[in-house]
């Protein structure tokens, strides 16, 4: 099972090794980290809505179970149980495979600086599952991968510096280091690793989720990667007019992310990635650059309305919470939250009172929530319910919140006052995401797909608003982060992401009989 990109679709492809032909599945669009069930039967995955689906490989109905909105991995294990990373600050949960209730596995230890857990595994018979867990600020070839018995929640090392780790029937756990597996034997009943880790493979796809490598193993010894080495995403930054014309606006290419211009227009901040991701700002009069942060995953830069600070999201202390620093050189860093969940700023209020922002939690999925920026006040929900609501965006008058939920069964984009009344007043039409607010608050602009829309917004005496409008297609780079894009203080030119020169996957490699391979490499380094 593999999900290729066709036409700027992704489905989820299944195929026999004996057959030439592979066969899309119908319903799972925008799929991503498929896994079987033990029978083979059943694929599940990540749909591009964000949940925890799973399909028979021979199609048909499609099965929502849970949440997942940055699913990092899941295994079907042989008690119809699935065990899943929701996102990279959730921990790991298990549910059965024919739906219900979630339930909590394990917990990031703030203390230990831990900012994810994911990749999980059943061990044969069920009864304990390993894992990796991400350290903030560091890579993950410093990662530890765990296992963990269930009934007990007794969890034990096994490897320190390594991740996406995968028991084998020949006694061994298969583990990678960047885009080179290591093997090392393993005893799965007694959860006990010996000897010292065995390179045996490199040249394999790593870099596309967080300590993802592109690599499985059946248990007959096939063993199927992805060749290639490292895939960060590199993109363009570009200036787009209101019909679609392009302009540089940033003359190189890097993993740019959450570009976030500041009010008068004049810098910019924007998200890079690397080994951890770091939040940087751009002088567009000098054309200089400068880094803002230095420690742990760095995300999500959003502007003080005076633009002298900077709110952004960080995990490291464990969990991604807000923090603020400043742009004018000293560098001063201040936490401005403290969470057991991941929380990511999307909006200020224009009189610098509140920061906005959106909670994600096991149970709820994500919330909008408000923080206060003065006299340490306590976060306190805006919109919380059992849907998804996130991206909210102050209105230039500080009067409305325009944000998206996917409460209708996909998500929309709504409009509620910001005090006064909880009425929510539809915008979008068939689908919208990402929604930003021209500079005098009479447009509002979202996303649908790669289409920029646009609608005519009157709050004078309420919400009057107009029919939503294509402007153009986006040329957004179609990568993991999704989509990030802002407005011109002038309300005529949008800065977003165009995909730069990528590393483009053509093929992947099947080696029959591999653990033939695998033993005469074991043997050879023990010789």
């Amino acid at each position: 099972a593999y999900t290729p990109i066709a036409k700027d679709t992704r489905l989820l492809y299944v195929r026999q090794l004996d057959s030439f032909e592979a066969t899309p599945l119908a319903g799972t669009e925008g799929a991503v980290n498929p896994f079987f069930s033990p029978d083979g039967q059943s694929v599940g995955f990540r749909s591009g809505d964000g949940k925890l689906k799973q399909v028979p490989v021979t199609g048909g109905p499609v099965r929502t179970l849970a949440d997942a909105p940055g699913l990092t991995g899941a295994s079907w294990g042989p008690d119809n149980t699935i065990v899943f990373a929701p996102s990279i600050n959730t921990g790991i949960w298990r549910i059965s495979a024919d739906g219900g209730e979630p339930q909590a596995i394990t917990r990031l230890d703030s203390g230990k600086k831990e900012s994810s857990h994911g990749w999980p595994q059943f061990l044969p018979g069920g009864k304990a599952i390993i894992f990796t867990i991400e350290t903030s600020g560091k890579t993950f070839d410093e990662a530890t991968i765990v296992a963990q018995v269930l009934e007990s929640g007794q969890r034990k090392v096994l490897i320190e510096g390594g991740t996406f780790a995968r028991y084998l029937r020949t006694g061994h756990l298969l583990f990678a280091r960047s885009d080179a597996l290591y093997a090392v034997k393993f005893d799965p009943e007694r959860v006990l690793v010996s000897g010292s880790p065995v390179h045996v493979l490199s040249g394999v796809t790593f870099g596309q989720g967080r300590g993802l490598s592109q690599y499985n193993v059946a248990d007959n010894g096939t063993l199927l990667y992805l060749p290639g080495g490292d895939a960060m995403w590199r993109n363009e930054v570009v200036l787009l007019g209101r019909r679609g014309a392009s302009q540089p606006f940033i003359q190189t290419q890097a993993p740019y992310f959450e570009p976030s211009l500041s009010p008068d227009g004049r810098f910019f901040a924007i998200e890079i990635g690397s080994s951890n991701n770091d939040i940087w700002l751009f002088d567009t009069q000098r054309e200089t650059q400068t880094r803002l942060t230095f420690e742990g995953e760095n995300t999500r830069p959003t502007w003080l309305p005076d633009g002298n600070k900077i709110v952004f999201s960080s995990d490291r202390g464990g969990i991604s919470n807000l923090y603020s620093v400043t742009v004018d050189g000293s560098g001063v860093l201040r936490r401005l939250t403290t969470s057991e969940f991941a929380q990511f700023a999307t909006t200020c209020s224009p009189d610098g009172r509140f920061i906005v922002f959106q909670q994600q939690s096991p149970q709820a999925g994500w919330d909008i929530w408000l923080q206060p920026l003065t006299d340490d006040e306590k976060p306190q929900p805006f919109r919380q319910t059992r849907f998804n609501e996130a991206g909210a965006v102050f209105s230039p008058d500080g009067r409305w919140l325009a944000y998206q939920s996917d409460e209708s069964g996909q998500y929309e984009i709504y409009l509620q006052a910001f005090e006064g009344s909880e009425k929510r007043n539809p915008i979008s039409v068939k689908g919208g995401h990402d929604p930003k607010w021209s500079p005098k608050g009479e447009e509002l602009f979202y996303l649908n797909d790669n289409k920029m829309m646009a609608v005519k917004i009157s709050t004078g005496t309420g919400i009057n608003a107009g029919r939503p409008r294509a402007l153009f297609e986006l040329p957004f780079a179609a990568g993991p982060r999704g989509f990030g894009y802002d407005i011109t203080p002038d309300g005529e030119h949008f800065v977003v992401l165009k995909e730069g020169t990528q590393t483009r996957f053509t093929r992947m490699n099947v080696v029959l009989n591999w653990f033939e391979e695998l033993q005469r490499k074991m043997q050879e380094e023990n010789r």
